[in-house]
């Protein structure tokens, strides 16, 4: 995603001017919570875990406020909590 998709506008580069971004660009990036149930079963699991689990648990709470994605985070929250357990 360039710099530029992060924000409600658009730079049109070589035109010096800025356009603003139609409702289906601002949907592209406005955080979505379908995975809400997910994410914090994520957050209980890691906040379970001996010294790191609580700075775990902030940063899964950090991916669950700003996650746009339309794919279900279930593989990348499980490789997660599966690896830093082996580790406690």
């Amino acid at each position: 995603m360039a710099v530029e998709e992060l924000y409600p506008y658009k730079i049109e580069r070589g035109m010096g001017i800025l356009i603003l971004a139609s409702d289906h660009d601002i949907e592209k990036v406005t955080p979505t919570h379908e995975f809400d149930g997910q994410f914090i079963a994520a957050i209980e699991k890691a906040a379970k875990i001996d010294v790191v689990g609580e700075k775990l648990a902030r940063r899964i709470e950090l991916l669950r406020k700003d996650g746009n994605h339309s794919e279900s985070p279930e593989y990348v929250l499980e490789l997660i909590t599966r690896d830093v357990t082996k580790f406690s």
